[in-house]
């Protein structure tokens, strides 16, 4: 889908503490508890502008109702340059939320890596126009106690979609009927005697997702001299039984469910994030001293099915899902839970957590799935959850995935009992095998 989105204007001086009558100075870092502001470029389809927002807080586009906006531009994620919150800075209309006023004195970071400048705010008031149109945030919105969320899916569903509520989850969203080879592999988990030529042959009944395995195996990411020329080959020679029974089942439940139409402008392809997500859960399982230890293929699955709730909101809520991603794209530094919930009412997690516990997939998974983006988790599968956290945090620093690059958090490697050392391994393995796992993900996108 094209881009139409306008581009980020150049700065109006290159020296941002120069502008006339201003007070604005260049700072040393300054400490987390700052008061800090943040900028984002909007247009209305004709008319570009300036909007300044304390840092920490969620952009409500829709209380801008003086502008009709179609679009947001933030400078994608790979960029050296931001977003300067100066007023004036790009020679544009500026837009002040009024929680701004109240700040007497604002950190904003540079449009480098590194530099940051402290302005006046009460100068605000005469240079530009004022409007209460954010939030306050606080934890995560992602509900931490699961007993309600089919109440809560249900609310969401009621009250944007006409769908008859059923007593199968998956009716009631509209999902189409599982995959036969998805049925057959989930089946398979329920019994501790399966064998590799059972799995072979629930795989070889479906003969586009026996190519893609076939296929995942030959890439250039295992190097192979001699290629594999069937399911049974890639089990044995290349893959291995639970990561086979993980490729599929992932490539299986994502093929029910289309991309939707609209995105999120700057970030990385939906296969592309699931593959890189799916080889870091794979890095760091094996490091896992934890008891129980975490099972690899299952693991693997959490990374490659992590935001199979994008899927969802694409089919189910599809045009609320462009809101959502407009919401994202004006609050970046936070995550997408925080557009869903204020968008529908939901976080995502919560809708793929519950279908795919309806659809009986191994509960480690599902709690990983659903708990991703709580903070502190220690319930069961907290392994999980906090592996699948990590891996997302590692991708960010790279570009890869939505998960903002400044939520880290380092107390998560300690509950795993990983160092430093270790997590540089991770990051170190995925760096190297970044030009194979992503033409993986152009062919599995194909």
């Amino acid at each position: 889908m094209a881009d139409s989105s306008p581009q980020v204007p150049p700065l109006v001086s290159a020296n941002l503490n120069k502008f006339s009558g201003w007070l604005v100075n260049s700072v040393e870092k300054p400490a987390m508890n700052s008061a800090w502001a943040r900028a984002l470029i909007v247009s209305d389809g004709g008319q570009c502008y300036q909007i300044i927002v304390p840092g920490k807080a969620f952009t409500d586009l829709r209380r801008l109702k003086h502008l009709d906006w179609l679009s947001i531009n933030t400078i994608s994620e790979d960029s050296s340059e931001s977003i300067s919150a100066i007023p004036g800075a790009y020679g544009l209309p500026t837009i002040i939320d009024q929680r701004l006023l109240a700040m007497h004195v604002l950190t904003i970071p540079g449009n480098t890596p590194d530099s940051y400048y402290q302005i006046d705010g009460v100068q605000y008031e005469n240079t530009a126009k004022i409007y209460d149109f954010c939030h306050e945030i606080s934890l995560d919105p992602t509900p931490v106690d699961r007993e309600h969320d089919l109440t809560q899916i249900h609310g969401s569903l009621k009250t944007f979609t006409t769908q008859r509520i059923t007593s199968r989850l998956e009716e009631t969203l509209s999902i189409p009927p599982l995959p036969e080879a998805a049925s057959g592999i989930i089946a398979l988990q329920s019994n501790p005697f399966h064998s590799l030529n059972d799995l072979a042959e629930v795989i070889e009944l479906d003969p586009s997702l026996s190519a893609r395995i076939i296929g995942w195996a030959n890439s250039a990411y295992y190097q192979l001299e001699n290629p594999v020329t069937s399911v049974n080959q890639a089990i044995i020679r290349v893959l291995g039984f639970e990561k086979v029974k993980a490729i599929a089942l992932g490539l299986a439940l994502n093929s029910s469910l289309t991309l939707p139409d609209a995105h999120v402008r700057g970030l990385s392809p939906y296969w592309l994030s699931a593959v890189f997500c799916a080889s870091t859960m794979e890095a760091i399982s094996p490091l896992i001293q934890l008891e129980p230890r975490p099972d690899t293929g299952l693991a693997y699955l959490s990374g490659l099915l992590h935001n199979f709730g994008m899927l969802i909101l694409g089919h189910v809520f599809s045009p609320m899902y462009a809101d959502i991603c407009k919401h994202q794209e004006a609050n970046r530094h936070l995550p997408h839970t925080f557009a869903d919930q204020h968008v529908l009412g939901i976080p995502r997690e919560v809708i793929s957590g519950a279908l795919l516990e309806a659809w009986s997939l191994p509960q480690s998974i599902c709690d990983a799935i659903r708990f991703q983006h709580v903070q502190n988790y220690q319930a069961d599968n907290a392994t999980y959850v906090k592996m699948l956290q990590l891996s997302q945090q590692l991708l960010s620093t790279e570009g890869i995935g939505d998960y903002p690059k400044d939520r880290a958090n380092p107390e998560i490697m300690d509950t795993l009992g990983l160092n430093a050392k270790a997590i540089k391994k991770v990051s170190l393995t995925i760096e190297q095998s970044s030009e194979e796992l992503n033409k993986l993900a152009t062919a599995i996108a194909h």
